[in-house]
């Protein structure tokens, strides 16, 4: 009997044995092989409080979506209001805004290799070169300089009101401020702010253009409407701006297509501007419709528009991929809750 009770002890663990193998190869095959692939990462913000930030990866080739591929890779959650994503020197660096931290993966695995901490609200990432890092913050009043060869901060640049996306030209970097009506600029070399250029109220978002020129979009607030505005890189003049008849949504975006002639961004809908316009589309390109576009993106390769859906703001989101060309639709798939950012690989 006692042989018996052994023996079927014996092939139950070999069955077990058979299916943890067979689980394992299942899991195995189910990794996402990021080096080797044309994709695009997808940062969700997350609810506020509820430390559900992700990262999703959508597979171009094969059109396949991947959901919190950092916990699955490193096997803990990334944490709370998961804000942007920054390449720089084969490594990610993933803004964690309400975790007060930037976690860093290695880009052909997405594994961690190091986290930057004593921040108190980060929005966006931005290398000056190879040994320092800018960081803008939401409530700091201060611009973080962080050293990259520790990951460490080094210092701080004050900055009053809440800094957001900023521009590297130069010698310079170009900051923007929603609490102002100012871009604040800062010598890289002595990290010291030394001019700064009026422009609409609630600059947020920034980027150069094939001609050297400088586009800001700036919200508006309650008083005042939404604008565009385009600077001299040299001079710091303004050389053109558009008025919008409304104040856009804070969580507007501003984006250009790989050959840097051509704008996009969110204003109850899309809008394309080519740079070298002289007035202002009369209607989007892609109408928002139901939909509640939140995030924006323009595929490197082709051009095509990648729209984010918040929804809600509480369910999943979903993603829409348009023709550049006529703004229609060609693809849709599902991501995680509020996804606001895409970094293409």
């Amino acid at each position: 009997m006692m042989y018996l009770i052994i023996r079927h002890f014996g092939y139950l663990l070999i069955i077990l044995t058979l299916f943890s193998c067979k689980k394992s190869k299942d899991e195995e095959s189910k990794k996402v092989d990021i080096q080797n692939s044309n994709g695009v990462f997808i940062i969700n913000e997350g609810n506020y409080g509820w430390g559900n930030g992700s990262v999703s990866y959508y597979n171009i080739q094969n059109e396949e979506v991947t959901d919190n591929i950092y916990k699955d890779v490193n096997g803990y959650p990334l944490g709370d209001v998961c804000q942007s994503i920054t390449y720089y020197n084969n490594k990610y660096y993933i803004v964690v805004n309400n975790s007060n931290k930037i976690e860093i993966v290695n880009s052909q695995d997405f594994k961690n290799i190091g986290t930057i901490h004593n921040l108190k609200s980060p929005r966006y990432f931005l290398p000056v070169n190879n040994n320092k890092a800018y960081i803008s913050d939401l409530y700091d009043n201060k611009i973080a300089v962080v050293n990259l060869s520790d990951n460490q901060v080094e210092k701080y640049i004050n900055c009053i009101g809440s800094t957001e996306e900023m521009l590297l030209f130069q010698n310079n970097v170009f900051v923007t401020n929603t609490r102002t009506k100012y871009i604040y600029i800062i010598n890289t070399i002595s990290d010291c702010i030394t001019d700064s250029i009026m422009v609409g109220a609630s600059p947020f978002s920034i980027l150069i253009d094939k001609n050297k020129k400088i586009w800001i979009l700036c919200s508006g607030n309650t008083s005042t409407n939404g604008s565009l505005y385009k600077l001299n890189s040299l001079t710091y003049q303004v050389e053109k701006h558009f008025d919008f008849t409304n104040p856009l949504n804070i969580w507007n975006r501003l984006k250009i297509n790989s050959t840097k002639d051509t704008l996009y961004f969110i204003n109850n809908g899309v809008f394309q501007l080519p740079v070298n316009s002289e007035n202002l589309p009369q209607s989007p390109i892609i109408p928002e419709n139901s939909f509640n576009f939140y995030g924006l993106g323009i595929e490197p390769d082709n051009g095509n528009i990648f729209v984010s859906d918040a929804i809600d703001y509480v369910q999943k989101g979903k993603i829409y991929i348009y023709n550049q060309t006529n703004g229609n639709l060609l693809k849709s798939f599902n991501a995680s809750i509020i996804p606001g950012d895409f970094i293409f690989n």
